[in-house]
């Protein structure tokens, strides 16, 4: 069986920004060589949308254009060309804000500190209370900041010019156009061809530098009608409890 690891957190780096520079600007250049360190084989094959998230959006990695699939590759040595090219032969010191009600981030920005120290970058974790966290993120008040999950459809609209989660101030033309050609398409197969073509041109942007995440399993009693392992109608819409039902004569014949 197909187990790709799933793309959820996302490391934005902000790049530096200026009061006279506008909100919205491409990709700083030293994102490509951060994120080929990011993982390495002990984790396994790091994707972007796992095939269950979305089987309509889903392109295989070795799919992707070569220039974008090394980005989920571990690749100490063309890491280290890409960040000399970018103009940071010697490497650089960077910060990263992460709330404190999430240790289990804390943990993998120290593995990430541990692999990007092979670049000779130097990453300080600053951890915050929750509250403090969100206020600098949308802010826009650090360098790098650990947040919110980048793999889902709809995360697409984060990227919009002015958007609150466009946490790494990136603005795309063709990136933009595309996703509003894409939703406003009627036709379902011609508007997932769109969104499977947007993704892999989206990934190639390096808006974000993903980590792994663990596995999602949902199970229910079979007394449980109208449930089919839902998590959410969509972004914080969790209304699915409204539609289920309990089976209370099956529960009974089962012993429960």
């Amino acid at each position: 069986a197909e187990r790709d690891a799933r793309a959820a957190q996302r490391l934005v780096p902000q790049g530096d920004r200026g009061e006279d520079r506008p909100a919205t600007h491409p990709p700083q250049p030293h994102r490509p060589a951060l994120a080929a360190v990011v993982v390495d084989g002990d984790i396994g094959p790091l994707h972007p949308l796992m095939k269950a998230d979305g089987p309509e959006l889903y392109t295989p990695l070795e799919e992707y254009p070569p220039e974008t699939r090394m980005l989920w590759d571990y690749d100490p040595t063309k890491a280290k060309q890409l960040l000399t090219e970018a103009g940071y032969p010697s490497g650089f010191k960077t910060s990263v804000i992460v709330s404190g009600t999430e240790p289990y981030t804390i943990d993998m920005l120290t593995l990430v500190k541990g692999y990007w120290a092979e670049l000779d970058v130097e990453l300080e974790i600053l951890t915050l209370e929750d509250a403090l966290f969100f206020a600098r993120a949308f802010d826009r008040d650090y360098e790098m900041a650990c947040i919110g999950k980048a793999c889902r459809p709809q995360a697409f609209n984060d990227y919009s010019k002015d958007h609150p989660w466009n946490c790494s101030i990136i603005t795309d033309e063709k990136f933009l156009d595309d996703w509003q050609e894409a939703r406003t398409t009627v036709d379902p197969t011609e508007r997932s061809k769109m969104l499977k073509d947007l993704m892999v041109y989206f990934q190639g942007l390096t808006s974000a530098i993903y980590m792994p995440s663990a596995y999602e399993i949902t199970y229910w009693w079979p007394w449980v009608q109208n449930y089919n392992g839902e998590i959410n109608f969509g972004y914080h819409s969790n209304y699915y409890a409204t539609y289920i039902w309990l089976d209370q004569d099956m529960k009974a014949e089962m012993g429960y």
